[in-house]
């Protein structure tokens, strides 16, 4: 694979992956009602989602090429290293791995 194609399934990855913790933080709201945990739940679903669109628009903006996803996907992908489920931590293992990978030519992130 070129560094072009990592780029674009780092950003596919990242997009869906912050998508299924929106996603599941929402229908887990759904849940907890039934649970008489109103308020912790809605407090959960709230940094859930606060959490997930960060990983969003950096992947949008890694889609799009722009160099301050670079650095918002390093910090994601640093702070993706110690969860659990550990698909977080290969997500942020991969994106460290590839984003300080050295480019030799001008790279996909330049503008």
């Amino acid at each position: 694979m070129t560094i072009d194609q990592h780029v674009t399934l780092l950003a596919r990855l990242w997009i869906i992956y912050s998508a299924l913790i929106l996603i599941g933080s929402f229908t887990g709201t759904m849940f907890f009602p039934a649970l008489d945990r109103h308020d912790s739940a809605a407090g959960e679903s709230l940094f859930l989602s606060l959490v997930s669109l960060p990983g969003i628009a950096g992947g949008i903006a890694l889609f799009k090429r722009r160099s301050r996803a670079r650095m918002l996907l390093l910090v994601l992908g640093l702070s993706r290293l110690v969860s659990f489920p550990h698909i977080g931590t290969a997500l942020g293992g991969y994106t460290i791995w590839l984003l300080f990978k050295k480019r030799k030519t001008a790279g996909p992130l330049t503008n």
